[in-house]
Formats: structure tokens, C-alpha cells, sequence
């Protein structure tokens, strides 16, 4: 039996990523996925049985392409500091890549308060227990600080990352600084800044 995506399927995981990402799961509307796809709602649950099927869908889309660059990242390289630094890479080329993605992962992260505790699935886990385990490993080579939990280091990680490039465009409204013009110089100096201030303090020679 073909595991393949059809067309029309993908269609709707497209525009259904691109609603939830906007509106997130509660805001999401079937009838206007299904109407952009232009197909009635019948045609929409025909391949999705109910909105959360399709955000399970969506959700679940997203967790593979993460988890395959995490892989890939895991299997390039047995350096903790080079995979510390390719993790925030990973981050950054996530948002400049897919950025509906990772907006919709955000959203998911922020909005799932009510929803998670009865959830059957989870398919960013996997994902966040890597990057839990890739940043402990950091942790216990000294490349982090080890006197704050390794949750807190990753959500530091996370959401430092997110919300630097969800507030530029108003941070540069507000400042106007040359620093906030463009959002890839801008997210490579947050991720550096950040690397540098989760870092040990240098011991004193004193």
C-alpha cells in the first residue's frame, strides 16, 4: 500500500498550515481551508474526518522534517559544541526556510495549554526530547551553565529564537536601529548573544 501524499492532500495540509499558523487551532476554520482549496467541507473530510484529525495532520508534517534535520544533525558530527551550534543553526534555518512552520509551531507550543493533557499524540515530543538531550550533553561538557536546569536552557533556546523574530518588525518600529533592518543578520546576532550568555563564566585567575 503507497504511503504517498496525493496532490489534493497535500493541497490541504498546505493551506490548513498556513490558517493554523495565522489563527491557530481554535481560530482555524474548515469551511475556509476547505473553501481555498476549493472543495466543500464533504470533500475536506473525506481525506481529514475532523479538524483535529487535520491538525494532528499538520502537526505531524512539521515533526518529521524537524526530526529528519535533527537526525541529520545528530550524524554529522560527535562534538557536543559543534552540535550545540548546529542546534540553534538548525533553529535559524527552520525560520528562514519554512517560516509558516515555524510559526505554527510557536502557536502549538503557546496555545496548547487546554488541549495537551487530553492529547493522544504529541508529535513535537520527539523533537523536544532530542533537543532536551543535545543541550544536556552541553550542559555536561561546560559548554552551558550548569547551574540552571537544562528545561529552562532549552526553552532560553526556543523561545529567545521565536520571539526575536516574531518582535522585530515592531522593535524596529519602535528603535530604528540599523541592527533590526533585516531579519537574517538580526536572528544570527540573537542566536550568538544568546550562546554567549548561556555560557559558564570564565573561572578567575584570581
Amino acid at each position: 500500500m503507497s504511503t504517498e501524499t496525493s496532490p489534493r492532500k497535500q493541497l490541504i495540509l498546505e493551506v490548513a498550515e498556513r490558517h493554523f499558523a495565522e489563527h491557530g487551532f481554535a481560530g482555524g476554520s474548515l469551511s475556509a481551508i476547505a473553501r481555498e482549496c476549493e472543495l466543500g467541507n464533504p470533500g475536506l473530510l473525506h481525506h481529514f474526518p475532523s479538524k483535529e484529525r487535520l491538525y494532528r495532520a499538520v502537526l505531524e508534517l512539521q515533526a518529521r522534517e524537524l526530526t529528519a534535520r535533527m537526525q541529520a544533525l545528530l550524524s554529522g558530527t560527535d562534538s557536543p559544541a559543534e552540535r550545540l551550534q548546529g542546534f540553534v543553526a538548525l533553529q535559524l534555518d527552520w525560520m528562514r526556510s519554512r517560516p509558516t512552520g515555524a510559526r505554527l509551531i510557536a502557536r502549538e507550543l503557546l496555545d496548547n495549554g487546554e488541549r495537551i493533557a487530553a492529547a493522544q499524540a504529541r508529535p513535537l515530543e520527539a523533537f523536544l526530547n532530542a533537543g532536551l538531550a543535545l543541550i544536556t550533553e552541553a550542559q555536561q561538557a561546560g559548554l552551558v551553565r550548569g547551574d540552571v536546569n537544562v528545561l529552562s536552557l532549552l526553552t532560553m533556546v526556543l523561545g529567545s529564537l521565536s520571539y526575536a523574530q516574531m518582535a522585530r518588525p515592531t522593535l524596529h518600529k519602535a528603535f530604528g536601529t540599523a541592527a533590526l533592518n533585516q531579519e537574517a543578520p538580526w536572528m544570527q546576532a540573537v542566536a550568538t548573544d544568546m550562546l554567549r550568555l548561556l555560557a559558564p563564566e570564565p573561572a578567575s585567575s584570581a
